[in-house]
This record gives structure tokens, C-alpha cells and sequence, in this order.
């Protein structure tokens, strides 16, 4: 399987969220060792992607990756800090 995965790691592209050329190994693995939530949208038009997701990913993996974080801004900015404190 890990050769599958590398297949396509050293395609680049611009990160929206960091605002520089990353590899798409980045992308596939950014995430706790899962894809970044944006891997779709960023990846479409340069790759199969959703092949490569559904190919490489079990439907747990890829349902952990892509669920929708409901807390707002302030709600996540807490919860680090107080994750943060714990750790101290």
C-alpha cells in the first residue's frame, strides 16, 4: 500500500492554507497521518484524487478526515489553550 500512496507524492501545487508550494505527500499525510480536509478541492484538477482517497483510505479514515468541525473560532481557540495549560 505505501507505494501506492507515494505514487504521486512529489506533485506540487500552492497551499491555501500555508500560502506556499507544498508536495501532495504533504496533503496526504498532514493530518495525523490523513489527508487535509481541502485535499479535494486543491488536488481535482491535477489528479484522480478521489480515486487515489477511495483507493488508499478506508471510509472510517476518510469520514475522520472530511467531518465538519462545528465549534466556532473562539470555541477552538479555548480548547488549545486549555489542552495547553493541561500539558504545563
Amino acid at each position: 500500500m505505501e507505494e501506492a500512496l507515494k505514487k504521486y507524492d512529489e506533485e506540487k501545487l500552492r497551499c491555501r492554507m500555508l500560502g506556499d508550494f507544498v508536495p501532495f505527500m504533504y496533503c496526504r499525510k498532514m493530518n495525523e497521518k490523513l489527508p487535509c480536509k481541502l485535499i479535494i478541492n486543491c488536488w481535482q484538477q491535477k489528479l484522480p484524487i478521489l480515486d487515489f482517497l477511495n483507493e488508499n483510505f478506508s471510509k472510517d479514515e476518510l469520514t475522520k478526515c472530511f467531518k465538519q468541525d462545528d465549534r466556532s473560532r473562539i470555541e477552538k481557540i479555548h480548547d488549545l489553550v486549555a489542552k495547553a495549560t493541561e500539558e504545563k
